[in-house]
């Protein structure tokens, strides 16, 4: 807080009051902008589809908390690096969307528990997305709702071969394109490789999260 001095005349000690406030709202418009953004994405989402408005929504890991409840909250499940929405819906074999507000601000940038989380997210078959604009979150949901609805097609197989990897399945994309067998966590496919992603040849989805890939067997 400024104090008048002796020798500072009326004038100064009063220029001096309003820059310090308008050096604190400057401050809290910064604090703010994430969820200004927020609040104008969500806003344009429910207006422009309706029907699906309620699968948007957000989720409150912030703001500060006392070491009582975070441990309470903790227990009953909330989870550290969560994305700020998530969309439930479906679409182009994503099993959602989840969308992580930033600003073009340095120093916006995502936390480590928010990359592991974005990781898991990407390894169970959802999209995950950045955004920094009201433009770029415009044109990220606009694709995705614009994606045919639905998630790829999933076989659970029994046996050795599908809790284990055996010394043929490889990590690293192939070299050349085509069809391959493909495993998700527990599940295994028949996907293409069309050089960039995998593509479920059944539905035509991408998937998401293939841990391994190896030849088909042709015999």
């Amino acid at each position: 807080m400024i104090k008048k001095t002796d020798t500072m005349t009326r004038d100064a000690y009063l220029d001096l009051l309003a820059r310090q406030e308008g050096e604190k709202k400057r401050k809290r418009r910064t604090e703010h902008t994430e969820s200004d953004l927020q609040r104008q994405c969500v806003s344009w989402f429910r207006m422009q589809y309706p029907t699906d408005a309620l699968m948007l929504f957000a989720v409150p890991n912030g703001g500060g908390r006392s070491v009582v409840e975070a441990g309470i909250l903790k227990a009953e499940g909330v989870t550290a690096g969560v994305a700020d929405l998530l969309l439930l819906e479906a679409r182009g074999g994503w099993g959602c969307l989840a969308i992580e507000m930033k600003t073009k601000k340095k120093g916006s940038k995502q936390r480590p528990s928010q990359k592991a989380w974005q990781e898991a997210a990407e390894r169970a078959g959802n999209r995950y997305e950045v955004v920094r604009s009201f433009e770029e979150f415009r044109s990220i949901a606009a694709d995705y709702m614009n994606l045919p609805a639905g998630i790829g097609r999933r076989v659970v197989l029994k046996g050795a071969d599908a809790v284990c990897f055996t010394s043929d399945w490889r990590k690293t994309p192939p070299e050349k394109k085509g069809r391959y067998n493909v495993k998700l966590e527990y599940d295994t496919y028949e996907a293409d490789w069309d050089g960039a992603r995998w593509m479920d040849t059944t539905t035509g989805f991408p998937l998401c999260g293939v841990v391994g890939w190896r030849k088909i067997d042709t015999n």
